[in-house]
């Protein structure tokens, strides 16, 4: 098969990998092969969508720091075009130590890597990516597992403030444990 010139064999692999997934340290390397990758796409697979959300959940630490500094480090993380996407992902809840944290932004153009949910709407894509499926390391627990269900963009801000915070909850605790005593016998 000739190379496309747009969708090559390395593109797609950076795709692949980064929607695979993987601990801290893969993420990271991931996220900067996906970025070199992505240098040579053209603008309309970069364009910053209006909103984008992210999903996170924090346990104690975190959010304080989030909370009272007001800054996140923020590595080249994964954002979803759809709020219904964020609200249900991993299960939507986070575990009763941890609070659940899904922010908004209106990316920049500078800070989209790609836009994957952009990439899988071209019929051009899908049919390189399926054409070359075979050459695909991994591809069926990236591409072919995932696809654009998650309608994705991947973003590099470098950190979050309390201002991207849309919505913010979790277990808080039993009715006894938020209401005091004196106000049970009411």
């Amino acid at each position: 098969m000739t190379e496309h010139r747009v969708f090559t064999l390395p593109l797609l692999q950076a795709v692949n990998d980064w929607q695979r997934g993987g601990d801290h340290n893969q993420k990271i390397r991931r996220g900067h092969a996906l970025k070199a990758a992505c240098l040579s796409l053209p603008a309309q697979y970069r364009q910053p969508p209006a909103l984008c959300y992210r999903q996170e959940s924090h346990k104690e630490d975190r959010t304080w720091q989030l909370l009272i500094d007001n800054e996140l480090p923020e590595t080249i993380a994964a954002w979803s075009l759809s709020l219904d996407v964020v609200q249900t992902f991993k299960g939507g809840i986070p575990p009763p130590d941890q609070r659940g944290i899904i922010f908004q932004i209106a990316p920049e153009a500078h800070q989209v890597i790609a836009n994957i949910a952009a990439l899988y709407a071209d019929p051009e894509f899908l049919e390189t990516a399926q054409a070359r499926k075979s050459e695909i390391n991994g591809y069926y627990s990236g591409i072919g597992d995932y696809g654009n269900a998650q309608q994705e963009v991947v973003l590099e801000l470098g950190s979050l403030d309390r201002a991207t915070i849309h919505l913010y909850g979790g277990f808080a605790g039993t009715l006894d444990q938020l209401l005091p005593a004196s106000s049970l016998s009411l």
